[in-house]
């Protein structure tokens, strides 16, 4: 009976391993503006885009401390639905280690995972408001949350983001031409 690989290391192997893990990060960042790292993909080795293009997708949720992330599963790619991140938890709980990421592929076929909240103490104040909106005879939700004296807009079809750049801008000019 072959053993089961849980362990990033055993499944992307240690070179990769070693690879990825010295990619540039910003350690212990808490907004997106804190990011001073980069890291472009197309640049990278194929065997290192390959292993990206796998990890888990989470969505930003207002900090990069703010928790949520199951510290078994290391490394992260995190969307602020205009930017991407590589995430490093080194065995914690949240982003503890960050860095922007450019020239991705698109990733709009990629479910969102959803992140658990820690009960430990509450760390952000947001507000939040959804709306239905039919776009060319489609249906999607926008999602609006102030947090931290920043706005984020995410878009929804289907359960999933939208990631195309065009259509979520279309769709945002729509909903700001015919809200009420």
């Amino acid at each position: 009976m072959q053993r089961k690989k849980n362990n990033i290391k055993e499944i992307i192997g240690l070179e990769n391993y070693y690879r990825l893990i010295s990619l540039p990060f910003d350690s212990n960042p808490v907004n997106p503006t804190d990011i001073k790292t980069e890291i472009k993909f197309d640049k990278l080795s194929l065997s290192l885009q390959n292993i990206i293009m796998k990890l888990p997708l989470v969505k930003f949720t207002g900090r990069f401390d703010d928790g949520g992330l199951n510290k078994d599963k290391q490394f992260y790619l995190m969307t602020t639905l205009k930017q991407y991140f590589l995430v490093d938890t080194q065995g914690s709980n949240y982003a503890r280690y960050v860095s922007k990421i450019v020239s991705l592929p698109d990733v709009s076929n990629k479910s969102i995972e959803k992140t658990f909240r820690s009960t430990e103490y509450i760390k952000v104040l947001k507000r939040s408001e959804q709306f239905e909106i039919t776009f060319e005879n489609i249906k999607y939700i926008l999602e609006i949350t102030e947090e931290n004296n920043e706005a984020f807009i995410s878009i929804e079809y289907n359960g999933n983001y939208v990631m195309d750049k065009e259509l979520e801008s279309n769709i945002i000019k729509f909903f700001n031409n015919y809200k009420i």
